[in-house]
């Protein structure tokens, strides 16, 4: 079981005397949250190897994930599209407002979509794609590996319901429709584009190229 996840959480195993008092009823497992003493114990039945093991991945990998020029392949082949804070990498205030929004709003899409937030300096070029600069963080978009969409307001993302029906019109095919057939005035759209990923990989390479033909 820790092989599947030892890369999200430390494991531990703990026998002997001096554990007398977490086995009183038989083997049991515990999860610590980072910097927390409070440990919370997995209730379900020990043999449901599905079901402890889905127990684990909700406890080891966060909701909300950094992704970075590291991770962003490896985030990339969970093959569930991206809904991505691009922040200031100081601005710890919309990064905390939106991760309690992810928890509040969207805390049953874990395995739909992956919610992340990126260093907007890191990122400019994407940013730039989609029409905004460093001023104008944070901002929110979902990269769905074929387009990206705007959130149309990053205020409005501690709004009740709002983060959460913009998942939703993705996953309803609402915001590629509007893409095709025109926007909703409430929701904005890019025009076509890679996702993040693979945008660095090509940007260099197809920008020299224009570069060069002008």
């Amino acid at each position: 079981m820790k092989h599947s996840r030892r890369e999200d959480c430390a494991f531990h195993v703990g026998v002997g005397p001096a554990f007398a008092a977490q086995t009183t009823q038989g083997p049991s497992v515990l999860f610590r949250a980072p910097n927390t003493q409070e440990a919370l114990a997995f209730t379900g039945n020990m043999q449901d190897f599905n079901l402890l093991k889905q127990w684990l991945t909700d406890k080891c990998i966060p909701l909300v994930r950094e992704i970075t020029f590291e991770n962003a392949e490896e985030l990339t082949e969970e093959g569930i599209p991206f809904l991505i804070l691009f922040r200031h990498p100081d601005d710890k205030e919309s990064e905390k407002i939106f991760t309690e929004a992810v928890v509040r709003e969207l805390p049953d899409q874990k395995a739909a979509i992956n919610c992340l937030v990126a260093d907007g300096k890191k990122f400019a070029h994407p940013l730039h794609h989609l029409g905004k600069r460093e001023s104008d963080l944070p901002v929110i978009a979902i990269d769905s590996f074929r387009h990206m969409y705007l959130f149309p307001n990053t205020n409005d993302m501690n709004v009740p319901g709002k983060l959460r029906q913009f998942v939703l019109d993705l996953h309803s095919g609402k915001l590629h429709r509007e893409f095709h057939h025109g926007p909703d005035p409430v929701v904005q759209v890019t025009a076509p584009m890679d996702s993040i990923v693979r945008y660095y990989i090509l940007y260099y390479l197809l920008y020299d190229a224009r570069f060069n033909a002008c």
